[in-house]
C-alpha cells in the first residue's frame, strides 16, 4: 500500500469499502468531485446519492481517464469536501496516474479517496507519496484471496475529516471504531478468520516473490494478452492502462 498509517479490515466487499469511505469523509449536503469513466466511477456516484452527498460527476468516456488539467479547473471553479476516484477501473481496465491527481488534490482542501480494489497488488501504489487520503481496497482481485475482507488506510488529512461530525451517518462501517480495534490486533466486527489467514499467505507470496516483480508480472501478462488480441485483429478499449 506504500503507507505508514494504521491498516484497517473489515467483513466486507468491495462496494461496503466504497460505502465505509463516503460515509465517514462526508455528510449529508456535502459535496464530491467523482471521477467517473468506468461501472465503479458509477457506482460511486449512486452510493453518495443514497447517503445525501451531492455528487458532481466529471465524465469522460469508457476505457479513458481524465486529464489533470481538466480536474484542477473544475477544482479551481467550485469547491468540494472530496474527490473520488477508482484507481484500476476493473470494468474496463483504465488506470488513473494517482500521483499527478495527488498533487492536484493536495493544492486543495479536499480529500482523496481512491478505490484500488483491483489495483492494489496488481499496479504501483504508494498512498503517503502520493496524497491518498482515504484508500480501500478489497481481498479478491490481486490479492489473490475469495472475496469478503475489505481493507482501508487513512491518512492524517484523511482522519480530520472523518473526525468532524457533519451529520455523517454510519455504524458498521465506522473507521474511527476500526483503528481502535485495529490498534488492538482485533476488527470491531466479526473476524473473517479464514480470509485473514488466506492474506497473510498471500502476502507471503508476494514478498518471497519481490512486490517490484509482481508488479512487473502483471505488466508483463497484460501486454503480452494485448498483444495477443492484436495479433487476432482484436482492437484494445482501453487507451489509459499504465
Amino acid at each position: 500500500m506504500g503507507t505508514e498509517n494504521d491498516v484497517m479490515f473489515f467483513a466486507g466487499s468491495g462496494t461496503g469499502m466504497m460505502e465505509a469511505a463516503l460515509a465517514n469523509a462526508l455528510g449529508e449536503g456535502e459535496r464530491a468531485l467523482v471521477l467517473s469513466y468506468g461501472a465503479f466511477g458509477e457506482r460511486f456516484v449512486l452510493i453518495a446519492k443514497a447517503l445525501g452527498i451531492e455528487a458532481v460527476e466529471l465524465k469522460a468516456p469508457w476505457g479513458e481517464t481524465i486529464a489533470c488539467e481538466v480536474i484542477e479547473k473544475k477544482l479551481r471553479e467550485e469547491t468540494f469536501q472530496a474527490v473520488v476516484v477508482v484507481h484500476n477501473e476493473s470494468s474496463t481496465g483504465a488506470v488513473t496516474d494517482l500521483e499527478a491527481l495527488g498533487r492536484v488534490v493536495g493544492n486543495t482542501d479536499a480529500i482523496l479517496i481512491v478505490d484500488s480494489v483491483s489495483g492494489l497488488g496488481g499496479v504501483e501504489m504508494r498512498q503517503d507519496d502520493w496524497g491518498v487520503d482515504i484508500l480501500i481496497s478489497a481481498s479478491q482481485k490481486a490479492l489473490m484471496c475469495p472475496p469478503g475482507l475489505g481493507v482501508a488506510s487513512v491518512s492524517a488529512k484523511g482522519w480530520d475529516r472523518i473526525e468532524r461530525e457533519n451529520g455523517k451517518k454510519r455504524f458498521y462501517w465506522d473507521l474511527r471504531e476500526a483503528r481502535e480495534s485495529a490498534a488492538m490486533v482485533q476488527t470491531a466486527f466479526t473476524t473473517p478468520v479464514t480470509l485473514v489467514s488466506g492474506l497473510k499467505e498471500a502476502l507471503t507470496m508476494i514478498h518471497e516473490e519481490g512486490l517490484d516483480n509482481v508488479l512487473r508480472r502483471h505488466q508483463r501478462l497484460a501486454e503480452a494478452l494485448r498483444a495477443g488480441g492484436t495479433a487476432f485483429g482484436l482492437s484494445v478499449f482501453t487507451r489509459s492502462t499504465t
